[in-house]
């Protein structure tokens, strides 16, 4: 990544001199060897590392797991959706029941001729 950055010495409070880079979200660093665009690069990675795992504890409880440990998974098993089983199922009762009801309606028809 290249970044262009504004860069500007700051003094905190009379004791320490950073160097504050950015236009829209400062970035603060002590690195005054490193070049502002590659700090820049950096933050914005580990700002991404931090959004990710904040969604993944928000959103997958991230925080609730026992262990990190992988298993292998055969590539023959197949894996359904639990929320696409329970609409599938839903759907047969309603097909059979609908089966059920052509089929007393034909025998209602049948009979009365």
């Amino acid at each position: 990544m290249d970044f262009t950055v504004a860069e500007r010495g700051v003094s905190l409070g009379g004791e320490l001199w950073v160097q504050e880079s950015g236009r829209q979200t400062p970035i603060l660093a002590t690195d005054y060897v490193t070049a502002s665009g590659p700090i820049a690069a950096t933050m914005s990675a580990r700002w991404s590392q931090e959004n990710f795992f904040g969604y993944m504890r928000e959103h997958y409880n991230l925080d609730r797991l026992i262990d990190y440990a992988t298993e292998e998974v055969s590539e023959t098993i197949r894996v359904i959706n639990p929320q696409y089983r329970e609409l599938d199922g839903e759907m047969r009762k309603i097909v059979n029941r609908l089966n059920r009801q052509r089929k007393e309606f034909g025998a209602l028809c049948y009979t009365t001729r």
